[in-house]
């Protein structure tokens, strides 16, 4: 349904296009150089919608380039990584690692007395 509308709008667009040129250059002789001025009316209207567009993208791609390097390449360059390993490894060390080995030490300190004092059988 929505292809018939388009295509519907596209024919009257068209059928509108040549009822005003038709209006605008009457029908004489000159009919196909009045045509032939609209038409490069069209075309310099057209390439100026253009260019202005081609103009917008280019600042908008600017501004993006200038984000980047402003704000996400710091980020990127900041040594979290380093810190962030650090933290991790301190943390396991305070919390596991240490503990582990007061345990172990307190579990040979416990081996070595019962040694001591019953003897190697």
């Amino acid at each position: 349904m929505q292809k018939v509308v388009a295509v519907v709008l596209a024919l009257l667009i068209v059928a509108l296009i040549v009822l005003g040129l038709y209006a605008a250059c009457g029908n004489n002789e000159g009919t196909l150089t009045c045509v032939r001025d609209i038409a490069i009316i069209v075309l310099v209207l057209e390439t100026s919608v253009v260019t202005l567009l081609m103009a917008l993208i280019v600042i908008l791609l600017g501004r993006l380039i200038s984000m980047i390097q402003e704000q996400v390449l710091p980020v990127l360059n900041r040594p979290r990584n380093r810190a962030t390993v650090q933290g991790t490894t301190t943390f396991v060390t305070d919390s596991l690692v240490a503990p582990l080995i007061r345990i172990a030490g307190f579990g040979s300190g416990i081996k070595g007395t019962v040694r001591a004092l019953f003897g190697r059988k």
